[in-house]
């Protein structure tokens, strides 16, 4: 079923903005007018594009590996708001996840490579802290995105563990010296909506400057339950992120960021093969309470410290994400399964790097530091079997004999993962054309797992005085 969006931008500045936009166009008309008077032919340059693909700021054109960059105007042109867009604009990538957002392991492939179980094999960053989850994929929004660097191939030297298919950098605006306000709309199909805005605030002008952003977005579902006329996979989802940029003087930079998504999701819209196949969506689903709720919160702060001799970079992230889910498992009209899911991600890391300074005239250039992470993933399995299932299976003898039996398949787990890593890159310059490149990286990473499984049994009726209602 096609599902079409319109976006509109707005822009509010000062006052004069109208008059400045104005003067400026009367003054380009008058060059270009010279221009052609004169009989030249007009040249038109692009702006380069620099990128951070090897943790140093390159021009595009220069950088030693396949990368695709998208600019601001091209993301908003383009309408992406999530990973899953993204797949449309960038050649070898795609994205395998189904269920809501937030619910749902997001696996990203490039050029194949990649995993479907597990961890993603393709990193994904925002403002260089990576997201060892593919859960917290899909529940980041694209908006005050200022570019998005996507790298084909392995990246383990620089990137380390889960960058055998690629990296996927997002980049997010940094606050400046512009007062600035924007607001936007984007609206399409099944009512859906999304209001995003902005604001930019120079606190001290060169000194401290803030941003605030946010977003809201909802849709309706377009798969019905038959037996309630509902639809089942409603959106609505909230984001929001400040930033506070800092820069004490021209050698030290300073940037925190908080950001915060939530989403409300509905349940899986999933059903038998053959019933789908003769009428597409819809589905039969006798439990109608379904949801998937998320919450995933991120806190980041970024320390640069430039010398004549060499730049030191700190980047520390955290990043807190918890998960409730409660779905039809035997997606019919049936009342059999019930699944009650709950999960919750911690992550830290820490990378300290030091490189060469990005204007040296050298022809080395060179990067080097240490990089730590710790992840800690709890999951709470609640597998219900119906009284409605129990009597299927027996053939109704169950309810024959006036029996109700309810079941709990319980699992729960805590995997507790940490790691270290110490890298090192050089490249030297042989001549315009002709670079060597040599890199090496240690990487050590540990993982504990602790899992619990038990059984349940709740069984009443008629002429049972009394039975356990717990069996391991």
């Amino acid at each position: 079923m096609p599902f079409k969006k319109v976006q509109v931008n707005v822009l509010v500045t000062a006052l004069c903005f109208l008059v400045l936009l104005l003067q400026s166009a009367g003054l380009l008309a008058e060059e270009t007018t010279a221009d052609q008077d004169a009989g030249d032919t007009p040249v038109y340059y692009t702006k380069p594009i620099t990128v951070t693909a090897e943790k140093r700021e390159e021009n595009i054109q220069e950088v030693p590996v396949s990368v695709t960059a998208f600019s601001e105007t091209q993301i908003e042109d383009a309408g992406i708001t999530d990973v899953g867009e993204l797949q449309t604009y960038i050649p070898n990538l795609s994205d395998f996840h189904f269920g809501p957002r937030g619910g749902s392991e997001s696996h990203l492939l490039i050029r194949g490579v990649g995993s479907l179980l597990g961890d993603s094999s393709v990193g994904f960053y925002v403002d260089d802290v990576s997201y060892l989850s593919g859960v917290s994929f899909n529940m980041t929004d694209f908006y005050d995105i200022e570019r998005i660097e996507f790298l084909r191939g392995p990246q383990g030297t620089l990137y380390g563990r889960n960058a055998l298919g690629g990296v996927i950098n997002i980049i997010t605006k940094k606050p400046t010296n512009d007062f600035d306000v924007r607001a936007g709309l984007s609206f399409g199909d099944y009512n859906y909506r999304k209001y995003h805005a902005r604001l930019n605030v120079p606190v001290v002008m060169d000194k401290l400057f803030f941003s605030l952003s946010g977003s809201y977005s909802e849709r309706d579902g377009y798969v019905t339950n038959d037996l309630t006329g509902d639809t089942v996979d409603d959106r609505e989802g909230y984001s929001g992120r400040a930033k506070l940029h800092w820069m004490p003087s021209d050698s030290l930079d300073i940037t925190l960021g908080i950001s915060g998504d939530r989403i409300r999701d509905g349940s899986y819209a999933i059903g038998p093969l053959e019933e789908i196949r003769e009428n597409p969506y819809h589905v039969r689903h006798d439990f109608t309470g379904g949801y998937s709720d998320a919450d995933q919160t991120r806190e980041d702060l970024r320390v640069v410290y430039k010398t004549p001799g060499f730049t030191v970079t700190s980047i520390t992230g955290l990043l807190q994400h918890s998960l409730e889910s409660m779905n039809d498992q035997d997606f019919t009209a049936n009342d059999f399964f019930i699944n009650d899911y709950k999960k919750d991600t911690d992550q830290m890391t820490q990378e300290l790097r030091f490189s060469s300074p990005d204007n040296s005239d050298s022809p080395l250039k060179w990067i080097g530091g240490t990089y730590l992470y710790r992840k800690d993933v709890k999951n709470d399995f609640d597998d219900i079997m119906r009284p409605d299932a129990y009597d299927f299976f027996s053939g109704g003898a169950l309810s024959a004999l006036g029996l109700d039996i309810e079941s709990h398949g319980l699992l729960k787990g805590d995997v507790d993962t940490y790691g270290g890593a110490l890298f090192g890159q050089a490249t030297y310059t042989l001549f315009d054309k002709l670079d060597l490149t040599a890199g090496l990286r240690l990487e050590y990473e540990k993982s504990k797992a602790e899992l619990r499984g038990d059984r349940v049994v709740n069984v009443s009726g008629p002429g049972v005085p009394f039975l356990p209602d717990y069996l391991d």
